[in-house]
């Protein structure tokens, strides 16, 4: 990236966005010091004040008058000088405050001043500017009021002297210089002037006044009373309905008079003078008469069409459904959209800002219409009528920087202009990624959103600067609006509890809640309804929601979730899936019962017994949805399949259970054998302890061991010997740990680990300090016994799997000098594109020297045979290029491991940003695999080549064992298909298990 335009985004202009007369100031960032500066005041002048916004984090004002300079706390500042001339005037806010450095300088104005000749009220000199302490009453203009002057009542104004006196002038004291067109709409300026009769001069101010034309908004919020008429829209209709009285004059909300007929039944209007569908308001004879040509939005395409009119009236006539979703390998549908790059409504308006640096891109509602960007606000009505609208997805396109005005306010709504109103509607399964201002329902509201639900498996993530639920910018209303989702990011924090990142001065958000299920549904309006336990949800006679279910389900374990249904019964529900093999809404995956209704209801889902673990293996997904005779199917939503589960406690391992006297049983030193759903076993330690728990005495205790999982509680009783402590240390592992890390530190030794976040060592009565910690051989692998010792006191032993801890670089290419070691990774680790592969492959040569090759012999071959746990972390930037050095034994067998042996075992860490290349038998992870790879990840951003022949997934030959992981690279550099796991080269005895090449990003929201 351009250096340059980097710092114009970590460090945006101060950004000014006037909408209603409010003032929004925006901070920015250093980056050349991590300190953030200061917004810049923005200033004005009346008289001889001059005064500004308070910015935030500022604790003091320099206030600069041609060559002085004063201090102030204050936001406003009267100039005070003794000689006639013109006076640059600016501001710069300072602070105190760490991490913040002072503003830069305001906008400059120029104060003029004329020193009095004499002390006569004659000879006062009057200011050019009137100081407006008040606009008038009226500041909004429709066009069917045909306004041909601008109405003052209400103005408060005052005229301003040199000698610093004012004087109230009254409407009569004023005329109207300028006011614009009223005849067309758009934002005016008007400009009123005043005539001083005694000493002479004139002097003006100015103010906005909005023209437009009235929308059903407008008469709802006026109280208005009109007549309603309802009509689908038909693009072959004749005539509209509009009254049953017969009407002879009418005139549309343009001022324009319509051609009407009447006959026995009522007025109409011919359909031709309809441009377009939506709501047209008339006025007639007094009366105002609302048409409502509606709009039927039935399909995705419906919904995108509303562009074509944004001043349409729009009702939703059942769930939508976008198409963005995935299934997965076994079940794929269709696939989230990445290139979309557009809102699917509206277009919200953006200034740019050129300076040193680059362009900069603001939200601007001016109505300039020289903008980088010019607005298209949806300003009609769509009436979502309690319905669903799932798997939306948009995104920038993926080349095109986050800060380009392409990338910028994507949302649903780009651009909600005044008198437009969304409403009514529950939003799931859905993602939006912007570069910069957005959020899930508009990026900018300058109308009203309200009634409207977002689901928890909602996605929002914006890069730069504004982000919030509902909407980046808010200048108008918000309303009954409950979000439950969490997964909403952006570059500053606190995006998922923010209902608007920016909001105007007379913006408004009323009953809408983010995340919190503790207020009352008493306070919402009509429609909607408060769960206990759960929270706010919209409903109505044709309207069911699912509230609450798990996004893991596993196989053969009974699936509860909850849904919401205003007329339905429990007996009424039925289940369908998509992407389980066999299985449809004929052949049902599950059986359906539960309890309740009308209301809250409580569903159980059985497995069919035809569904099994070979038929939906852990880590495969599906869609379900629930429905019933009323509604049909609803709640579409994507679910994992879970690892085997457990089934019950089979016995207690640990022998002797032993607790010191008055303190708490070490939990994490009991291990528990359990038994799973696929007939395996696994060690586990106890969750918790039934009940309390006695030490105060000693002696042989009963107690009933707990472990936890899914939210299922499984019981073992066990006994716990009580003991008075001697002189003998008692150490255990603290609660939570299972293993303990030896850090690299000039190579990894022991004497160089703290082992206090390990070991809980105590003498019986208070927890010990300064103990030392020795181990007899390796100080790694599993089952290493660490010896406790502290002077004075008996030592203590403690039996743990001990690893080596790879935080860096250096210490990742250090497992090269014992490759047998068990290594665990600390943290994510950037290569910087300097790789070197672990171990060494095996290679046979030729009597001419002219080729290499595998021939399943391990001569020569230098294998990783110890363990390394990925620890979830990542590995980045593992990069090399070794055909570039020619056709050698050094250029072959290459991947992060070169060399995985027998009895290797390398897991649970995905690798992205990396590019392989080598001559022959390439992979991401290993050249050769003799050992165990599973659960890594290799992400879409990575790629791989191998000049001369044989590259693979995950091993380019494979002797051992490749299982439950996930490729995204489906192709290789030199442009074939990237689908194989492991080569043909491969032993038939290696094994391939849940292994999956697709298309995608880790991540992806389903």
């Amino acid at each position: 990236m351009n250096k340059k335009i980097a710092k114009t985004i970590a460090c945006a202009s101060a950004m000014t966005a006037v909408v209603a007369g409010s003032c929004l100031l925006f901070a920015c960032n250093d980056s050349t010091t991590g300190e953030q500066k200061l917004a810049a005041p923005v200033i004005s002048i009346d008289g001889s004040v001059v005064s500004w916004s308070a910015v935030e984090h500022a604790t003091s004002y320099d206030v600069t008058v041609g060559a002085n300079t004063v201090d102030t706390t204050d936001t406003s500042y009267t100039i005070s000088v003794s000689e006639t001339g013109e006076y640059k005037v600016s501001v710069v806010a300072k602070t105190t405050e760490s991490g913040w450095q002072n503003s830069d300088k305001s906008n400059e104005l120029v104060y003029k001043y004329v020193k009095p000749t004499g002390g006569d009220e004659d000879d006062k000199t009057l200011n050019s500017r009137l100081k407006l302490d008040a606009q008038p009453t009226k500041a909004t203009y429709f066009l069917d009021e045909k306004a041909s002057a601008v109405d003052l009542t209400g103005i408060r104004v005052k005229a301003v002297y040199s000698d610093k006196s004012e004087k109230e002038l009254t409407v009569a004291d004023l005329k109207v210089k300028n006011a614009g067109d009223l005849t067309t709409g758009g934002q005016k300026k008007v400009e009123v002037e005043y005539e001083d009769s005694v000493g002479g001069g004139t002097a003006v101010c100015d103010f906005r006044i909005q023209v437009k034309q009235r929308t059903v908004a407008d008469l709802d919020a006026a109280g208005t009373e009109y007549v309603a008429v309802e009509n689908e829209f038909s693009a072959t209709a004749e005539k509209y309905k509009i009254s049953d009285k017969k009407l002879t004059a009418v005139t549309d909300m343009t001022g324009a008079s319509l051609a009407v007929t009447t006959d026995d039944d009522g007025t109409y209007v011919a359909a031709s003078a309809f441009a377009k569908s939506g709501a047209k308001l008339v006025n007639a004879d007094g009366e105002f008469l609302n048409i409502i040509v509606a709009s039927y939005i039935r399909t995705a395409d419906d919904f995108k069409a509303i562009n074509d009119n944004l001043d349409g009236y729009y009702i939703l006539q059942n769930n939508l459904d976008f198409g963005a979703i995935e299934l997965g390998t076994d079940g794929l549908n269709r696939v989230w959209d990445k290139n979309s790059q557009v809102s699917l409504v509206g277009v919200a308006p953006l200034r740019e800002d050129k300076n040193a640096d680059g362009s900069v891109f603001e939200l601007d509602f001016s109505g300039d219409e020289n903008l980088a960007v010019a607005g298209k606000p949806f300003t009609g009505t769509f009436d979502g009528k309690g319905y669903n609208i799932n798997h939306i997805s948009i995104a920038f396109i993926e080349t095109t920087p986050a800060y380009a005005k392409e990338a910028q306010t994507l949302s649903i709504f780009g651009y909600i202009g005044e008198g437009g109103k969304v409403c009514n509607f529950t939003l799931g399964t859905s993602m939006i990624k912007s570069g910069k201002n957005s959020g899930l329902i508009a990026a900018a509201n300058l109308g009203t959103i309200e009634n409207v639900v977002i689901d928890d498996d909602c996605v929002l993530d914006v890069s730069y600067q504004y982000s919030a639920v509902i909407a980046a910018y808010n200048g108008g209303a918000i309303n009954n609006c409950v979000s439950y989702a969490q997964n909403v990011n952006g570059a500053e924090e606190g995006a998922a509890t923010r209902v608007a990142a920016v909001s105007a001065d007379d913006a408004t958000e009323k009953n809408v809640f983010l995340n919190d299920d503790s207020d009352k549904a008493e306070t919402l309006g009509a429609g909607w309804f408060y769960i206990d336990g759960y929270g706010t949800v919209y409903g109505n006679d044709s309207y069911n929601k699912l509230i609450a279910y798990d996004k893991v389900w596993y196989v053969g374990q009974d699936v509860k979730l909850t849904v919401y249904s205003k007329t339905g019964a429990a007996d009424s529900f039925t289940a369908t899936t998509w992407g389980i093999g066999g299985h449809n809404a004929d052949n049902p995956a599950f059986t359906v019962t539960g309890t309740g209704e009308n209301g809250a209801i409580e569903l159980t889902l059985t497995w069919a017994d035809s569904v099994t673990s070979d038929v939906l293996a852990a880590g495969s997904k599906f869609v379900f949805a629930v429905g019933n005779g009323d509604v049909g199917n609803f709640g579409t939503v994507a679910i994992t399949v879970g690892t085997p589960y457990t089934l019950d406690i089979e016995n207690v391992v640990t022998a002797n259970i032993t607790c010191a006297k008055d303190t708490e049983l070490n939990l994490g030193a009991i291990d528990l054998t359990v038994n799973l759903s696929d007939g395996t076993t696994k060690i586990v330690h106890p969750t918790k302890i039934k009940g309390e728990f006695d030490s105060s005495s000693d002696g042989a205790k009963n107690v009933v061991l707990v472990y936890v999982e899914n939210g299922n509680e499984f019981e073992i009783e066990a006994t716990v010997t009580v003991f008075t402590p001697s002189a003998s240390i008692n150490a255990g592992l603290k609660q939570g740990v299972d293993k303990v890390v030896i850090a690299y530190n000039n190579g990894w030794a022991i004497a160089n680990t703290d082992f206090s976040e390990f070991f809980y060592v105590t003498d019986g009565s208070v927890e010990l300090t300064d103990y030392t910690v020795s181990v007899n051989g390796n100080a790694y692998g599993k089952g290493i016994t660490f010896t406790i010792s502290k002077d004075g006191y008996a030592d203590d032993v403690i039996v743990v799997d001990a690893y080596l801890g790879v935080g860096s670089k250096a210490a990742f290419n250090a497992i090269n000098n014992n490759l047998a070691g068990w290594y665990i990774l600390t943290a994510d680790i950037d290569f910087e594109n300097d790789a070197r592969a672990i171990g060494q492959m095996p290679l046979i040569q030729n009597d001419d020297g002219t080729s290499f090759g595998w021939a399943g012999s391990f001569k020569e071959g230098v294998p990783f045979t110890g363990v390394f746990d990925g620890n979830g972390k990542t590995i980045s930037g593992f990069s090399f290029a070794g055909y570039e050095s020619g056709f050698n034994a050094d250029t072959f067998g290459f991947g992060i491991f070169g060399y995985i042996g027998e009895g290797g075992k390398v897991y649970n860490f995905t690798i992205s940003n990396s590019a392989m290349k080598a001559s022959q038998y390439t992979s991401f992870v290993a050249g050769v695999n003799c050992g165990e790879i599973s659960n890594v990840t290799i992400s879409s951003d990575c790629s791989i080549m191998a000049q001369y022949g044989v590259c693979a997934a995950y091993s380019a030959v494979n002797y051992g064992t490749i299982k439950d992981s996930v490729c995204y690279v489906t192709t290789n550099a030199s442009g074939g298909d990237l689908t194989a796991v492991n080569s043909e080269w491969s032993s038939p005895n290696g094994t391939v298990t849940n292994v999956t090449i697709t298309a995608g990003t880790p991540g992806d929201s389903l």
